[in-house]
């Protein structure tokens, strides 16, 4: 079933909050759904192991911080949080086309400088993991060690954020070479082909995330 990707957007901001803001019933039906979500996208649910698997770590690294400082429960709520926030993202992002989501935020009338910075920096998150992924595997076969104490596995990721900023950064870099070589410009008139329609199963959708995030909070 295609949903408008206006209500898409509404519906994730919905889920994300509840996951956030909603204690354990708000991470756990909010992970739910996102699984949901990623059943019914686009590609194999294979697709969403590598990113995952990539964020898992820097999740593990979070529990065990609060861990030591005494607070284990919040330590492990902290990570899965951080697991379904990236399993939420990752799912939108199979589901709708990053065009679509410009379409529609544009829709919902955010300023055009806004919604090309979030979409751009939406479309970096999955290029960011795989590189982080494979950042990993090369310090793996190079011998450098990522298990042990959290002292150790603090310096081995250190080993691997560095070049990963270092890539980030160039490619944000060969991002603005390209748009200065073709004249971006954000004041620029613009004119729009999207063909948006707001159905009933839109709003039932809607309806469904606006009911979740209500009930979670006042659960809480």
């Amino acid at each position: 079933m295609r949903l408008d990707p206006r209500a898409l957007i509404l519906g994730t901001a919905a889920l994300l909050l509840g996951i956030l803001l909603g204690g354990t019933a708000g991470l756990l039906a909010g992970t739910g759904a996102a699984l949901a979500l990623a059943i019914t996208g686009r590609g194999p649910l294979g697709a969403y192991a590598r990113p995952l698997a990539a964020v898992a770590p820097l999740a593990l690294f979070v529990a065990t911080l609060d861990a030591l400082a005494g607070r284990a429960p919040e330590g492990a709520l902290a990570a899965a949080r951080l697991l379904a926030v990236t399993l939420l993202a990752l799912a939108l992002a199979r589901r709708v086309e990053p065009r679509r989501i410009a379409d529609g935020l544009l829709a919902l009338h955010l300023p055009y400088a806004l919604v090309f910075v979030l979409v751009t920096g939406a479309r970096f998150v999955p290029v960011a993991t795989t590189d982080l992924a494979e950042l990993r595997d090369a310090a793996v076969l190079r011998g450098i060690g990522l298990g042990g104490s959290a002292w150790e596995r603090l310096a081995g990721w250190r080993a691997i954020l560095v070049p990963l900023l270092v890539v980030t950064i160039r490619r944000g870099l060969q991002l603005g070479e390209a748009m200065e070589a073709r004249g971006f410009s954000s004041a620029a008139r613009r004119t729009s082909h999207a063909d948006l329609r707001w159905r009933a199963r839109d709003s039932l959708a809607l309806a469904l995330a606006a009911s979740y995030l209500a009930a979670v909070l006042a659960a809480r």
